[in-house]
């Protein structure tokens, strides 16, 4: 018996290591690039769930009146930052310096095909309540609308931008825009646009991106399928093309995030920075893309910061993001029907 629980304890000891290896690995991938090590990138993606087994290992040695809690612990501490970024404590605040107000939404609508009973009405409803002035759609479709819905929503929003290449955008506005230009990243897929609007005398760069797919829905339905059918084979097909799909995607978004980023820096009006990265906090594309740029939910959000419905409701992979001329007022990500990740809305206060 006393041999059988020193094995248990050295198994649960080296298990609790590798997870704390791999935790550790994760805070790197926000700064390693993609096409160095994908295992890096890998478990970057995979950090919220090796955190919170870390957790539960800090409990569990605690418990036992081990020391071996230190472990666990300096992959948390390692990761503050990550965890500062999907997990946050704002409130909303008032306009005390009176600058100009804008209010800002960013969506991956997948085509609105996830609720066929879904009509733009619905969507102009919902803008209208959350008094959205600019909407940045990803992945827009107009097949599923009628003619009539269609012309309802161009009379609430005036103004609109669309690239139609591959997966569609699409940015609808209630300020007049004065110039706008698509971003080809000569890909595959990954599109991106930029408007820029007039707000009074002053001039406002958008930003609008979808970045590379990782195919995670599609291959999640494909599994499932498989396993209802007990058709092994496929099974184990479709997690190669997982694996295959996730490493092609972190080197091709880490491409595009380069670009986009060359793009940004060349940018000498205030910019704000709406999109599906498709990828979360912990990765090379974010920070990437980020700069010194701020992030909505670090200096808005309240509570655990998701947006991907997927995959246990663990990913943020939507953003809003601004430069230093703006001052976040409130930060919301609400549940809507149209769509399997949720909008992401930011009111703003512009600084002169």
């Amino acid at each position: 018996m006393a041999g059988f629980k020193f094995f248990f304890s050295i198994m649960i000891f080296l298990f609790s290591l590798i997870i704390a290896i791999i935790a550790s690995l994760g805070m790197l991938a926000s700064y390693i690039n993609p096409s160095l090590s994908g295992l890096i990138a890998l478990a970057g993606v995979f950090l919220p769930l090796s955190l919170l087994a870390n957790f539960f290992f800090i409990f569990y040695w605690l418990i036992t009146k081990k020391k071996w809690w230190i472990i666990s612990i300096l992959p948390i501490l390692l990761n503050t930052n990550y965890l500062l970024s999907i997990y946050q404590f704002n409130s909303p605040i008032l306009n005390t310096n009176k600058g100009k107000e804008i209010v800002i939404a960013s969506n991956n609508v997948h085509r609105f095909l996830t609720n066929h009973r879904i009509t733009f009405h619905s969507v102009t409803t919902w803008a209208a309540k959350e008094k959205i002035e600019v909407i940045c759609f990803q992945e827009y479709s107009q097949l599923h609308f009628s003619s009539d819905s269609i012309q309802k929503i161009f009379n609430s929003y005036p103004f609109h931008s669309t690239f139609s290449k591959g997966k569609e955008l699409c940015i609808f506005s209630k300020y007049p825009i004065i110039r706008s230009q698509n971003i080809d990243f000569q890909m595959q897929e990954g599109q991106g646009e930029w408007i820029d609007i007039s707000s009074g005398k002053d001039t406002i760069r958008i930003f609008n991106v979808h970045l590379q797919s990782t195919n995670i829905s599609k291959n999640t339905r494909q599994y499932n399928l498989s396993q209802k059918t007990g058709n092994q084979p496929n099974k184990i097909a479709t997690l190669q093309n997982s694996i295959s799909d996730l490493k092609y995607s972190f080197k091709e978004r880490a491409k595009q995030a380069v670009l986009l980023r060359q793009i940004i820096d060349t940018t000498r009006y205030p910019s704000i920075i709406c999109g599906d990265f498709n990828d979360t906090p912990a990765s090379y594309v974010y920070h990437k893309i980020k700069g010194k740029y701020i992030d909505g939910f670090r200096q808005r959000g309240n509570g655990y910061g998701f947006t991907f419905k997927g995959l246990g409701k663990l990913l943020r992979i939507d953003y809003i993001l601004y430069s230093k001329h703006f001052t976040g007022l409130q930060y919301t990500s609400p549940k809507t029907e149209w769509s399997d990740h949720n909008p992401v809305i930011m009111k703003l206060s512009y600084n002169h």
